[in-house]
């Protein structure tokens, strides 16, 4: 175990319990739910149902592997899950991943890009969520930065934000608004 590991600093908590390995994002009992290479990146895949399996199988064009003894069952997949992989990973890493994930969505199977960071940034949904907001910084000059992901539909959610005030800037402001508020002691 990799020190720092976050299992190493929880085992203390269950001392007679052995250490669980890491999963990644491919859990144990549902298959197929993981990363998947394909032609220019990966993507993700979560069909752990049979029907979405179903799905999947067909939209990838090899409607046989639903019938396959080893795949026919959420469970046998689970148990056959490298022989699973090798399977998808042979299919997917022949087309790029916005091909896929097109047609995995007109299938209504779960699946998602994995994003590098300009992916991130130029993603609709990012976007959408105004989770990427701009500042005038008086001395760095413009920047983006991280949106708030609390969204409340009675509050407005702005695209750009001012700049941080500079250390101590608005003092004088801040103590002219609670001195009313603070006792004698505390206004000296």
């Amino acid at each position: 175990m990799p020190a720092g590991d976050p299992r190493e600093r929880a085992q203390p908590l269950f001392p007679h319990q052995p250490v669980a390995a890491a999963a990644g994002c491919a859990p144990p009992s549902i298959a197929p739910f993981a990363a998947f290479a394909t032609a220019d990146g990966h993507i993700i895949i979560a069909a752990g149902t049979d029907a979405l399996f179903g799905k999947l199988c067909a939209a990838l064009g090899r409607p046989a592997l639903a019938r396959d003894a080893r795949f026919l069952t959420n469970d046998a997949r689970a148990e056959n899950v490298d022989a699973l992989g090798a399977a998808l990973r042979s299919r997917l890493e022949g087309a790029r991943g916005a091909e896929w994930l097109t047609l995995l969505e007109a299938a209504g199977v779960p699946s998602g890009p994995i994003n590098d960071i300009a992916g991130i940034a130029n993603d609709p949904q990012i976007r959408a969520r105004n989770m990427i907001v701009a500042i005038e910084d008086p001395q760095a000059g413009p920047l983006k930065l991280a949106g708030n992901p609390i969204k409340l539909s009675a509050f407005p959610d702005p695209t750009s934000r001012p700049a941080a005030p500079a250390l101590d800037g608005d003092r004088a402001a801040i103590l002219k608004d609670l001195k009313p508020r603070m006792n004698g002691d505390e206004r000296r």
